[in-house]
């Protein structure tokens, strides 16, 4: 019985296209795995990409900060405060206002417009200043505008 199913015309034809497709599945199957690794290839690609340009603008708002950080220590006057702050506010453009406070936790000077300016003599960073930390760094609430401000 297996011997006659054999000797049909159907499994001879079935046979036949087996082995004719046979090369055809085969490179299908290769370049499916090529196309793949390319994909792969070029999505990792993006990712770094977007990575290092991510890195570069971190980069470039650590280096704003640290300006922002030193400028208020060659401040001698109000002038001088607004002249140094206006200079900051225009290099820095993602910041809507940038606040000076004294000894008190009063503003001294500011630039910008971003509402009114907030009494910080009552924040904890403020209080930790005051207290003899050497600097303080927090990332200030959302303001009016949903944008969140950098604190140092």
């Amino acid at each position: 019985m297996l011997a006659e199913r054999l000797r049909s015309v159907r499994f001879r034809l079935a046979l036949a296209l087996g082995v004719a497709f046979a090369p055809v599945l085969a490179l299908s199957v290769f370049q499916a795995l090529a196309n793949y690794e390319a994909d792969a290839r070029h999505r990792r690609e993006d990712m770094i990409d977007g990575a290092e340009r991510s890195a570069a603008f971190a980069r470039s708002r650590l280096a704003a900060a640290l300006v922002v950080l030193r400028a208020p220590g060659t401040v001698t006057s109000t002038a001088g405060c607004r002249d140094t702050l206006s200079d900051l506010h225009s290099d820095l453009g993602g910041a809507e206002r940038l606040i000076i406070y004294n000894a008190a936790g009063e503003a001294q000077c500011a630039m910008g417009s971003a509402g009114p300016i907030p009494a910080v003599g009552a924040a904890d960073w403020f209080k930790a200043l005051k207290a003899g930390a050497p600097q303080v760094v927090i990332v200030a609430p959302f303001g009016p505008t949903r944008t969140p401000s950098l604190l140092a």
